[in-house]
């Protein structure tokens, strides 16, 4: 105030100034001379600014102004002005350096004042606005060096401000963060003369600003607390004295704290203070130096600079001495004490020592150490007594020193020995009782386990000689065990051997019989031996399959296939069977651009064919429909593959529906009886679901009919190929009474890009394109149409078995308007295709193709090497039939001797033969060479193909034969390798010239003519043979090729495409033949993009010429 005075605000008792000289004390009424002139008695804040205008705070009647002439001018709330203050309760005062009044409210955030015209600016608090204050208790405020404003608030933490007020950061305590603000209230901010911002919390302690204010996040805080040596946690004041330390008002005293060397001061009421606690907001330092600080008892003013301290550092006596609790009296007064004797029974020993400082005898302090306890100072604080418990025995020194009330510790600290007698079990005699047992305790069990030793050497002894007895004995067993395994292995393997060379007699002999004149008693009982040969051969490889499962030696192939492809080909197998015993065989694919996938196509083709094939053998009427569903799996690139095989037949009763997936296992005898069958193949599919990852189940009804499903998670394979040109038509009206046929060729048209129009199973009028019927059910209605004419309907299509082909009623329809069951995509778009350019007037005759001959004889020379006379014969009677000479050795010394001396154009190998066998003659034909030069060797074995086809390979044969094998068979191995048979006749267009545009699955009526003729001379009707042995063997052929091409192995491909066109020619597919022969040209140039898209379109026209080629026998038969 004016003259050094000081202006005292109270709570109640209104303001004051006080004459620190005189100690006198002027009410503010009697200075304004009115009365009440403050308005409310509660000052709660008050700033002198600097032109000497006093700011007065009160509780409840907000803000006043005296000037130094006297003037008072009052600031208060006015509802609905924004240019009035926030709230009446003024908490803080505070000058900014631009002269403005900060006012810190409690109830309205922070107004900012300005001296000159009077004008208060409200600025936001609360989260109403961006850069709002985070609190509407504003309890501090300061400025640092930089103008910025920091403002403590009540529970809202510290918050950054701008000069214009905008806050631009809230600093909150976090638990988890001790470098965070120790606590959301603040009760007072200083900023020092290092420009350093102090702040005082409510428990927190002291916390120092460390960091950038141009970088707020990254502002920590250093936090001092009573950990660190504060008399208290919760700080009401903080001013910085003119030295630089900081003084801090709490509720336990005031302390002193020197940044520079981190020293704690604290002074109580016995050095002078009004109490040990003060009040928020009640300090202040002065302009002359000294420091303020007020308190429920009044307010001290001193000078910091003018403070003394104690440091005369005290001496410690000690006062008391306690043993068990008793005092103990010595023979000297205890302060003469310097050694302390106990026995062993003292097991706790007190003591009691004085600090001999008298200015403030409360507050010295005692810390002692002592050998064998700790090498640390203890602090004891204001305690007296130190209290030691299980004393160990022997000589122990204690240090004791002392602090004064200023905190000096004594240079020298007081020592004391103390000593404690050792318990009677621990004295020297009682060691030497203890060594001398000891050591009988040791010669005793020295002697105990020299005897134990020798117990146990005799024992190892013994269990040596019964582990080298086990060991004999186990070694042996594994002997025997292995020996059985591999006779095991060896008698499956004599097994097949034996069961495969009579079974070659069985259906060579019996092939070359049906190829002979015989009555029709004759070919009945030929074709039962047949079919019993080939009934037992797929028992034995039943067998073989399922031994190789549990032995562990089936390896999976992932490699492409197309699912729609497979279905076909497995369903087209049992067509036959199905149509001759009056059941529809349906079969419903995906779509083809879900048909692509990876996986082992041979082992899925096997259970499928086994599904298959029980269906038809158990159904004596109604319908088998395999359908298949792909969709996407879980795991990305793969897909979740279902295929189901339901059937009408005879079902599976509850009871053995769990048996039937055993090996050995039917439904009962009686099934057993009238099926036939060797319950191996349900057990076999089983197991190569499994080996696949997937599941097979069946649900069945007696007497209702069975469904399989196959449910299988197999890679995505590529994208197929780009889709043939699109049908012109768009719809197409499908007429059945069949739900499960019409559903499948409903799935077939839309596969094509075609509309569906009215699946009923009645005609009626409408605007389609082209109708699909179903010979089966729709019998009236073709009636109607065959004789009626087509002249006025859409084109038609027939969808019919072989057995309605034979019907009068079906004579007048061409053979292009006639799609055979089961259907097959490929056919059915062939015949809209062609049906379409027919009725449009684009293909009113049949195309025109060159008539291909028919397949002359092989003229091979071939050397047959075959101990077995009946084997001999079967090789002989097929090389006659193939038009080839051979010569038959029995062993291999005379097969290396014929061949050095004569030139073959093929050598057949059996395998096991005595003397010498097939691979050692083969490795000396390899090695000494014969007349004509290198000649390909095919093996000839009744083992196991899969486990000896690599060792053949390796010995230098070219290709493998498995017992029994088929005319067919040895066709191709003569042709594939024969020199003379492999030599294409007629000239060949160049290399890369693409074939003529024609379809691929036209077949060359004349070559059928030519076939034909044949018939008298002893071949029976050759050319029904001859398809029947292009229809097994194409589709093996064109996916030998895909795996071929698959892997750019264009010389397995040429030979693959060689054979496949010989065979094509014979049956009259010219079309089919010379695009095929332009694919092995292709490979032998190395084209491999070329033929890859030239074989998939052969793939594609493969199941239409099939079905071409069916009708074809069916009308050549007629």
């Amino acid at each position: 105030g004016p003259d050094n005075r000081v202006w005292i605000g109270t709570l109640g008792g209104g303001l004051t100034l006080y004459d620190d000289d005189s100690g006198q004390t002027t009410d503010i009424d009697a200075i304004t001379g009115r009365r009440n002139a403050i308005g409310d008695q509660r000052v709660m804040s008050l700033h002198q600014d600097r032109h000497g205008t006093l700011w007065i705070g009160t509780f409840a009647s907000g803000l006043r102004r005296l000037s130094r002439d006297g003037r008072l001018q009052s600031f208060g709330v006015k509802p609905g002005d924004e240019h009035s203050l926030s709230a009446a309760g003024i908490m803080s005062l505070f000058e900014a350096r631009d002269g403005a009044i900060w006012v810190g409210t409690h109830g309205g955030g922070a107004n900012v004042v300005d001296p000159a015209s009077g004008r208060v600016r409200q600025l936001p608090y609360g989260s109403a606005a961006s850069g709002a204050v985070s609190s509407p208790h504003v309890t501090a405020i300061a400025e640092d060096a930089h103008g910025d404003l920091w403002l403590g608030t009540e529970g809202g933490g510290l918050d950054l401000a701008r000069a214009d007020g905008t806050v631009v950061k809230v600093f909150r305590h976090d638990p988890r963060d001790p470098a965070s603000l120790p606590a959301n209230t603040v009760y007072a901010l200083a900023v020092d003369a290092s420009d350093r911002v102090w702040v005082a919390t409510d428990g927190g302690g002291l916390a120092l600003v460390q960091g950038s204010v141009a970088a707020p996040d990254a502002i920590r805080f250093k936090v001092l607390s009573r950990e660190e040596g504060l008399s208290s946690d919760t700080v009401y004041g903080v001013v910085a004295d003119a030295a630089g330390r900081i003084w801090l008002s709490g509720d336990a005293g005031l302390t002193r704290y020197d940044p520079e060397s981190d020293g704690i001061k604290t002074y109580h009421r016995e050095h002078g203070l009004q109490g040990e606690e003060f009040n928020s907001g009640a300090y202040h330092r002065l302009r002359d130096g000294r420091l303020a600080f007020g308190g429920p008892g009044g307010f001290n003013i001193f000078d910091p600079a003018r403070l003394t301290e104690n440091r005369l550092p005290p001496h410690v006596a000690l006062t008391r001495v306690e043993v068990l609790g008793a005092p103990a009296p010595g023979p000297k007064p205890y302060w003469l004490l310097e050694r302390i004797d106990l026995g062993y029974r003292a097991n706790i020993l007190s003591l009691d020592f004085g600090a001999l400082d008298f200015a403030s005898p409360k507050r010295n302090r005692l810390a002692y150490r002592m050998t064998g306890l700790t090498d640390r100072w203890l602090d004891l604080g204001t305690q007296r007594r130190i209290t030691l418990t299980n004393i160990e025995s022997g000589d122990h020194l204690l240090e004791v020193r002392a602090a004064n009330s200023d905190s000096v510790w004594s240079g020298t600290p007081l020592k004391l020995t103390i000593h404690r007698d050792p318990p009677p079990w621990k004295s020297w005699w009682a060691c030497i009782g203890y060594a001398l047992a000891v050591l009988g305790v040791i010669a005793y069990r020295v002697r105990l386990q020299r005897l134990k030793f020798q117990q146990v050497l005799d024992a190892r002894q013994r269990l040596e000689s019964e582990v080298k007895l086990r060991t004999r004995e186990l070694t042996e067993s594994n002997r025997q065990l292995a020996e059985a395994v591999r006779a095991k292995s060896d008698f499956l393997d004599r097994m097949s051997h034996e069961l495969r060379t009579p079974m070659n007699g069985v259906v060579g002999m019996t092939e070359l019989l049906a190829r002979t004149p015989l009555s029709s008693t004759q070919s009945r009982l030929t074709e039962t031996i047949r079919s019993s040969a080939r009934v037992l051969l797929q028992i034995v490889n039943d067998l073989l399959d399922l031994s190789k499962i549990n032995a562990g030696k089936i390896a999976l192939e992932v490699l492409p296939f197309d699912l729609g492809q497979v279905l076909e080909e497995c369903s087209s197998l049992f067509a036959g069977a199905a149509q001759a015993k009056g059941i529809e065989l349906i079969v419903s694919p995906p779509p083809p651009e879900h048909c692509s996938l990876r996986g082992d196509a041979l082992r899925v083709r096997q259970i499928l064919m086994n599904l298959i094939g029980n269906a038809v053998k158990f159904t004596a009427r109604g319908e088998v429909l395999v359908r298949a569903e792909v969709r996407a799996a879980t795991t990305a690139d793969r897909a979740s593959v279902e295929i189901s095989v339901g059937d009408t037949g005879i079902g599976i009763d509850a009871a053995t529906i769990g048996r039937i997936f055993e090996p050995f296992t039917q439904a009962d005898e009686s099934t057993s009886r009238r099926f036939g069958g060797s319950g191996l193949g349900l057990a076999i599919c089983r197991e190569l679901t499994q080996l696949m990852g997937g599941s097979l189940s069946v649900e069945s009804r007696p007497q209702v009919g069975s469904t399989f499903h196959l449910r299988l998670e197999l890679p995505a394979g590529p994208a197929p190929a780009a889709s043939q040109p699109p049908l012109p038509m768009r719809r197409v009206r499908i007429l059945s009474r069949r739900p499960a046929l019409a559903e499948s060729l409903a799935r077939h048209v839309r596969a094509l890009g075609l509309t569906v129009q009215g699946e009923a199973d009645s005609p009626a009028d409408g605007p389609e394109d082209l109708v699909l019927v179903d010979a089966s059910s729709q019998r009236d209605y073709l009636e109607g149409r065959l004789g009626a004419g087509s002249a006025s309907h859409a084109p038609l299509i027939v969808v019919a078995g072989t057995a309605e082909l034979d019907s009068p009623d079906l004579a007048g329809l061409e053979a292009r308007s006639v799609v055979l069951k089961p259907v097959e995509r490929s056919a059915l778009r062939e015949a809209l295709a062609a049906v379409l350019a027919e009725s449009a007037g684009a293909a009113g005759a049949a195309p025109a193709t060159t008539a291909v001959p028919a397949a002359e004889p092989l003229g091979a020379h071939v050397l047959l090497v075959e101990d077995e006379a009946v084997n001999a014969a079967v090789a002989q009677g097929y090389l006659t039939a193939l038009g080839c000479t051979s010569v038959w050795v029995k062993d291999g010394a005379e097969a290396v001797a014929r061949n050095a001396a004569e030139r073959f154009d093929l050598i057949l190998m059996d395998l096991s033969m005595p003397v010498m066998d097939g691979f050692a003659t083969t490795a000396l034909i390899r090695q000494r060479g014969g007349a004509a030069g290198r000649v390909p060797i095919v093996a000839l074995t009744a083992h196991d193909a899969a486990n000896f086809r690599e060792a053949c390979l390796r010995a230098g044969m070219d290709e493998m034969l498995s017992k029994p094998y088929t005319l067919e068979e040895c066709a191709r191995a003569v042709r594939r390798f024969s020199a003379r048979s492999a030599s294409p006749t007629g000239s060949a267009p160049p290399t890369g010239s693409a074939p003529r545009a024609e379809p691929l699955a036209s077949v060359d009526p004349s070559a059928i003519a030519g076939l034909r003729r044949l018939r008298g001379d002893g071949h029976g009707d050759l050319y029904s043979k001859l398809v029947e042995l292009f229809e097994a063997s194409c589709a093996e052929s064109l996916a030998q090729l895909a795996r071929a091409l698959e892997s750019s192995d264009l010389a397995a491909a040429a030979a693959v495409c060689h054979k496949l066109a010989s065979s094509a020619a014979n049956v009259g597919a010219g079309a089919f033949a010379r695009n095929v022969r332009q694919l092995e040209r292709l490979c032998k140039a190395g084209d491999t993009p070329a033929a890859r898209e030239l074989s998939q379109r052969l793939a594609a026209a493969h199941p239409a010429l099939i079905a071409e080629l069916s009708a074809m026998r069916l009308r050549a038969s007629a």
